[in-house]
């Protein structure tokens, strides 16, 4: 994960997901996608993981009830990691998925190991 830079101009600043400059790569915020929708993202680098959650709202915050497509997943993922990196996206069995918020989708990629990966002419 890259140093929230460039997101850090849309991070909460108050209310109960503020956070400040010193939270580094840890807070909320939301990312301007078009002329209709917001990407609310909620990002982390604890537990040995790099983390974002992103769920779709409209310019007033009301959430939209759909998931984040392929082009904004990749928006998101370019912005708060190197364009080299690998990420994943996973899937947990029904009976260890706990799903807070629908619609939300969710980035991760681990600190201190490797990723697998597929042969790149599979992916």
């Amino acid at each position: 994960m890259k140093p929230i830079t460039e997101a850090n101009k849309f991070r909460f600043r108050t209310g109960y997901f503020g956070s400040n400059d010193s939270d580094g790569n840890n807070g909320a915020f939301i990312i301007p996608y078009n002329k209709k929708i917001n990407l609310a993202c909620v990002v982390s680098d604890g537990e040995g993981w790099d983390h974002v959650s992103i769920h779709v709202v409209d310019k007033r915050g009301c959430i939209i009830t759909r998931c984040p497509t392929w082009d904004e997943m990749l928006f998101v993922k370019d912005l708060f990691f190197e364009k080299d990196e690998w990420t994943v996206q996973y899937m947990p069995p029904k009976s260890k998925n706990i799903n807070v918020h629908n619609y939300t989708l969710h980035i991760w990629k681990p600190q201190d190991q490797e990723l697998p990966k597929p042969p790149v002419w599979l992916v």
